[in-house]
Protein backbone atom coordinates (compact mmCIF):
# COMPACT_ATOMS: atom_id res chain seq x y z
CA UNK A 1 0.00 0.00 0.00
CA UNK A 2 2.81 2.39 0.88
CA UNK A 3 4.55 1.63 -2.43
CA UNK A 4 1.39 2.43 -4.33
CA UNK A 5 1.05 5.81 -2.64
CA UNK A 6 4.75 6.55 -3.15
CA UNK A 7 4.45 5.60 -6.83
CA UNK A 8 1.43 7.86 -7.28
CA UNK A 9 3.32 10.78 -5.71
CA UNK A 10 6.28 10.22 -8.04
CA UNK A 11 4.04 10.04 -11.11
CA UNK A 12 2.21 13.21 -10.02
CA UNK A 13 5.57 14.96 -9.61
CA UNK A 14 6.70 13.95 -13.08
CA UNK A 15 3.42 15.14 -14.61
CA UNK A 16 3.78 18.44 -12.75
CA UNK A 17 7.30 18.98 -14.12
CA UNK A 18 6.19 18.16 -17.68
CA UNK A 19 3.24 20.55 -17.45
CA UNK A 20 5.51 23.27 -16.06
CA UNK A 21 7.89 22.79 -19.04
CA UNK A 22 4.97 22.94 -21.48
CA UNK A 23 3.69 26.09 -19.76
CA UNK A 24 7.08 27.79 -20.20
CA UNK A 25 7.21 26.68 -23.81
CA UNK A 26 3.93 28.33 -24.83
CA UNK A 27 4.25 31.39 -22.60
CA UNK A 28 4.29 34.73 -24.42
CA UNK A 29 7.03 37.23 -23.57
CA UNK A 30 6.16 39.26 -20.46
CA UNK A 31 6.03 42.58 -22.32
CA UNK A 32 3.56 41.36 -24.94
CA UNK A 33 0.20 43.02 -24.50
CA UNK A 34 -1.21 42.57 -27.99
CA UNK A 35 -0.54 40.26 -30.90
CA UNK A 36 2.47 41.49 -32.80
CA UNK A 37 2.80 41.57 -36.56
CA UNK A 38 6.55 42.08 -36.94
CA UNK A 39 9.64 41.31 -34.95
CA UNK A 40 12.31 43.73 -33.87
CA UNK A 41 14.12 43.70 -37.22
CA UNK A 42 10.89 44.19 -39.20
CA UNK A 43 11.14 40.88 -41.07
CA UNK A 44 8.67 38.10 -41.48
CA UNK A 45 10.29 34.69 -41.44
CA UNK A 46 9.52 31.29 -42.81
CA UNK A 47 10.13 28.69 -40.10
CA UNK A 48 11.31 25.18 -40.85
CA UNK A 49 10.73 22.93 -37.87
CA UNK A 50 12.53 19.62 -37.90
CA UNK A 51 15.71 17.89 -38.92
CA UNK A 52 14.70 15.59 -41.73
CA UNK A 53 15.48 14.97 -45.37
CA UNK A 54 12.49 17.14 -46.31
CA UNK A 55 13.80 19.96 -44.09
CA UNK A 56 17.19 19.84 -45.81
CA UNK A 57 15.55 19.96 -49.24
CA UNK A 58 13.32 22.86 -48.17
CA UNK A 59 16.40 24.78 -47.04
CA UNK A 60 17.93 24.42 -50.51
CA UNK A 61 14.69 25.55 -52.19
CA UNK A 62 14.23 28.57 -49.91
CA UNK A 63 17.86 29.58 -50.44
CA UNK A 64 17.35 29.36 -54.22
CA UNK A 65 14.36 31.70 -53.96
CA UNK A 66 16.18 33.96 -51.45
CA UNK A 67 13.42 33.58 -48.88
CA UNK A 68 14.40 34.47 -45.30
CA UNK A 69 13.94 31.46 -43.05
CA UNK A 70 14.93 30.03 -39.72
CA UNK A 71 15.28 26.38 -38.86
CA UNK A 72 14.80 24.89 -35.42
CA UNK A 73 15.17 21.23 -34.55
CA UNK A 74 13.50 21.31 -31.14
CA UNK A 75 10.25 23.02 -30.12
CA UNK A 76 11.89 24.55 -27.04
CA UNK A 77 14.08 26.65 -29.39
CA UNK A 78 11.11 28.51 -30.87
CA UNK A 79 11.85 32.25 -30.73
CA UNK A 80 8.53 33.79 -29.75
CA UNK A 81 9.81 37.32 -30.37
CA UNK A 82 9.98 36.81 -34.13
CA UNK A 83 7.13 37.06 -36.58
CA UNK A 84 6.59 34.03 -38.80
CA UNK A 85 4.42 34.12 -41.90
CA UNK A 86 5.02 30.50 -42.99
CA UNK A 87 5.65 27.28 -41.07
CA UNK A 88 6.89 24.00 -42.46
CA UNK A 89 6.52 21.48 -39.58
CA UNK A 90 8.52 18.58 -41.02
CA UNK A 91 10.03 16.75 -38.06
CA UNK A 92 9.68 13.00 -37.70
CA UNK A 93 7.56 13.46 -34.57
CA UNK A 94 3.84 14.21 -35.08
CA UNK A 95 3.35 15.50 -31.53
CA UNK A 96 6.15 18.05 -31.98
CA UNK A 97 4.81 19.09 -35.40
CA UNK A 98 1.36 19.67 -33.93
CA UNK A 99 2.69 21.50 -30.87
CA UNK A 100 4.76 23.97 -32.90
CA UNK A 101 1.89 24.48 -35.35
CA UNK A 102 -0.57 25.30 -32.57
CA UNK A 103 1.84 27.61 -30.74
CA UNK A 104 2.80 29.49 -33.89
CA UNK A 105 -0.79 29.93 -35.01
CA UNK A 106 -1.58 31.44 -31.60
CA UNK A 107 1.39 33.83 -31.85
CA UNK A 108 0.98 34.77 -35.51
CA UNK A 109 -2.66 34.39 -36.47
CA UNK A 110 -2.02 34.80 -40.19
CA UNK A 111 0.83 32.28 -40.34
CA UNK A 112 0.35 29.80 -43.18
CA UNK A 113 1.14 26.30 -41.95
CA UNK A 114 1.77 22.91 -43.50
CA UNK A 115 2.82 19.87 -41.49
CA UNK A 116 3.99 16.39 -42.31
CA UNK A 117 1.91 13.65 -40.70
CA UNK A 118 4.25 10.71 -40.09
CA UNK A 119 1.68 8.24 -38.73
CA UNK A 120 -1.54 7.86 -40.68
CA UNK A 121 -3.55 7.38 -37.47
CA UNK A 122 -2.49 10.87 -36.30
CA UNK A 123 -4.23 12.52 -39.27
CA UNK A 124 -7.47 12.79 -37.31
CA UNK A 125 -5.68 14.78 -34.58
CA UNK A 126 -4.25 17.20 -37.15
CA UNK A 127 -7.76 17.67 -38.54
CA UNK A 128 -9.30 18.22 -35.07
CA UNK A 129 -6.74 20.98 -34.46
CA UNK A 130 -7.22 22.56 -37.92
CA UNK A 131 -3.62 21.90 -38.92
CA UNK A 132 -3.15 21.42 -42.68
CA UNK A 133 -0.99 18.37 -43.36
CA UNK A 134 0.28 15.91 -45.91
CA UNK A 135 1.06 12.29 -45.15
CA UNK A 136 4.80 11.66 -45.00
CA UNK A 137 4.76 9.11 -47.81
CA UNK A 138 2.92 11.58 -50.07
CA UNK A 139 5.01 14.64 -49.29
CA UNK A 140 8.19 16.06 -50.75
CA UNK A 141 9.93 19.37 -50.30
CA UNK A 142 8.73 20.44 -53.74
CA UNK A 143 5.08 19.66 -53.01
CA UNK A 144 5.20 21.41 -49.62
CA UNK A 145 6.86 24.48 -51.13
CA UNK A 146 4.31 24.66 -53.95
CA UNK A 147 1.48 24.54 -51.40
CA UNK A 148 2.96 27.40 -49.39
CA UNK A 149 4.19 29.49 -52.32
CA UNK A 150 1.86 28.59 -55.21
CA UNK A 151 3.12 31.30 -57.57
CA UNK A 152 6.76 30.15 -57.27
CA UNK A 153 6.63 26.71 -58.85
CA UNK A 154 9.65 24.46 -58.30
Amino acid sequence: MEWLILGMIIVAGIIYLLMKKLDRLIELPKNTTEPYKQNMDGKAYTLIFGDSQIANSLIRILNNYRIDFLQIKDESLLDKTKYYNHLFAVSNNDLSNMLVSIILNQLCEDCTTIAVCNQIQDGKIYEQNNIPYLLAEESSADSLFNIMYPTSKV
